[in-house]
């Protein structure tokens, strides 16, 4: 007897939902109880606790671990309590199916009868995921509603992840939840909100914090924060929702973009945008300019480039590398750069190739054959898992040791052997910028000198 693969798929998206019986437990247990008695094997349980219904399949963790499987050859069938539970959306549930049915997989709600055989048979079960997603989305506007009846009554009604920093949740005396500031680093986040308004400094007020609270922050996580309108006590249109660090009418001027006679950053092309790391915290380093004037009338521009760590203290790199210098150290020694990668290169390939340790096609053929054995029922679970384990490590170790392919150095030869000098002066510059990443991934630079490039 053929012994089917299932995949088990428990889904559960709300306590309400586990309290009407949906739980993960319940769930794993009746489909264990059914794979028993209908002498299945099950592959894996490929849970996906709460998340909803009609999110897309592939941002499911569970759902998507599963597809990989089902394209892998895996499985043979997918089982779950009920149809609600698979999807309550139409078209995502078609989007997984035209996947299984190309895998030829199939699936089974075991507490429900439905014919996927038949046109009515699909018929049916298109109304049912219509019924059911039209439901979930009345749930979602009963929430929206209830949600906003607690933000009107001033009710912290959102959960940890999405409480704003230098505030906490506590229960006022009539038990009712509240958002206060936190009393451990509401000094911090004063003095966060105080020093730009003294100074007009904001990345001012995030190295502050840094060096006088240690509190590290990404750039974007403070300009997050100084967008959000809980500081100045109101949230989503509800004012006095909460103590506020700063008055509403401040907080509006820090909403407002800064002013500059500089033109907008769409009017400056950065020759080496992305290509030039931070040393010390590896993050890209972003472009800057600054305008000199000419002899006689007008300016020049001058650009380079800096760690944007610096403006929150989350880097110690303090130097500043001019394009200029970049850009003349590249001209200057192009020619025996690119003489030394195509040398490097060559030589690569003319190494012998090491004589594999695995046999990865014969390692892939004993993984099929197990997987024929164990379905026919002539290995225990214990003996096929610890073997399919074995294997699959000896897989991954011949993978890993499979030679790369050689590597095409003629777009560096065309270059060497080009006028390219002559060309490049004759470019503006996002031509420049265009022939610098089409043979440079990435300039090494230490302290503010170039010290290294290494090619496409």
């Amino acid at each position: 007897m053929v012994v089917l693969r299932v995949a088990a798929y428990p889904r559960v998206s709300t306590e309400e939902q586990a309290l009407r019986g949906y739980s993960i437990e319940a769930q794993i247990d009746a489909l264990s109880e059914y794979a028993t008695k209908n002498n299945m094997k099950i592959v894996d349980y490929y849970t996906d606790a709460g998340v909803s219904g009609s999110k897309p399949a592939f941002k499911r963790p569970g759902m998507s671990r599963l597809l990989e499987d089902v394209k892998a050859g895996k499985i043979d069938m997918v089982i779950f309590t009920k149809l609600d539970r698979w999807f309550r959306n139409v078209k995502e549930y078609f989007k997984v199916q035209e996947i299984l049915e190309q895998n030829r997989v199939e699936w089974k709600a075991i507490h429900e009868d439905y014919d996927t055989t038949t046109s009515n048979g699909r018929m049916a079960i298109t109304i049912f995921l219509a019924i059911a997603q039209n439901e979930r989305e009345k749930t979602a506007e009963r929430v929206t509603s209830v949600l906003a009846h607690k933000r009107s009554k001033r009710e912290a009604c959102f959960g940890g992840s999405a409480i704003p920093p230098g505030y906490m949740k506590q229960k006022d005396e009539d038990g009712v939840m509240r958002l206060v500031k936190d009393p451990e680093t509401k000094d911090a986040y004063q003095a966060f909100w105080d020093h730009p308004i003294k100074y007009n400094n904001k990345n001012a007020a995030a190295r502050m914090m840094a060096t006088e609270y240690g509190i590290r922050r990404h750039q974007k996580s403070w300009n997050d924060l100084i967008r959000s309108d809980f500081y100045c006590g109101i949230h989503r249109g509800v004012e006095d929702y909460c103590e506020p660090y700063v008055d509403p009418e401040t907080w509006l001027k820090f909403q407002q973009p800064r002013s500059t006679d500089h033109g907008t950053k769409n009017n400056r092309v950065y020759l080496f945008a992305g290509m030039i790391k931070c040393p010390t915290c590896n993050r890209n380093l972003c472009g800057t300019y600054d305008k000199k004037p000419k002899k006689g009338e007008g300016f020049r521009e001058y650009f380079s480039y800096r760690c944007r760590g610096r403006f929150t203290a989350t880097c110690d790199w303090r130097k500043t590398i001019s394009e200029r210098k970049v850009e003349k150290y590249l001209l200057v020694h192009m020619d025996r750069l690119l003489a030394d990668e195509i040398a490097r290169a060559e030589l690569e390939a003319t190494k012998p190739k090491p004589k594999p340790k695995y046999n990865l096609a014969g390692l892939r053929e004993q993984l099929r054959r197990l997987d024929v054995t164990y379905m026919a029922g002539n290995k225990t679970d214990e003996e096929y898992l610890k073997e399919q384990a074995d294997i699959k490590a000896l897989i991954a170790k011949a993978e890993d040791e499979k030679p790369p392919e050689p590597r095409d150095v003629t777009p560096l030869k065309e270059v060497l052997e080009s006028d390219y000098r002559t060309l490049y002066n004759n470019r503006n510059r996002e031509d420049r910028r265009r022939f610098w990443r089409g043979i440079i991934k990435q300039i090494v630079v230490e302290g503010n000198e170039v010290k290294n490039v290494i090619f496409l």
